[in-house]
């Protein structure tokens, strides 16, 4: 016996929109520029942060390797 569900909202759920495009991919070679401007080449992207704090920033951030701060996600505009 099968039980089919009805969820109206599904496709906006799948469609949502998960932010603004990303300018770089994961395994992007990438250098982090602090707001003070001290340079700190030699990182990686790990990961795009999904979340609803990210989204809500209104432009891509990243979470970055190697880094003293694996749970904060740097933004785009740090990156180069």
């Amino acid at each position: 016996m099968s039980q089919q569900t009805s969820c109206p909202n599904l496709s906006n759920v799948i469609a949502h929109d998960t932010g603004p495009k990303a300018r770089f991919a994961v395994g992007d070679a990438v250098t982090f520029t602090n707001p003070q401007g001290l340079v700190f080449p030699g990182k990686t992207i790990v990961s795009i942060d999904a979340s609803a704090w990210a989204r809500e920033s209104g432009a891509p951030r990243y979470f970055i390797t190697p880094t003293d701060t694996p749970w904060y996600s740097f933004p785009e505009s740090e990156l180069s």
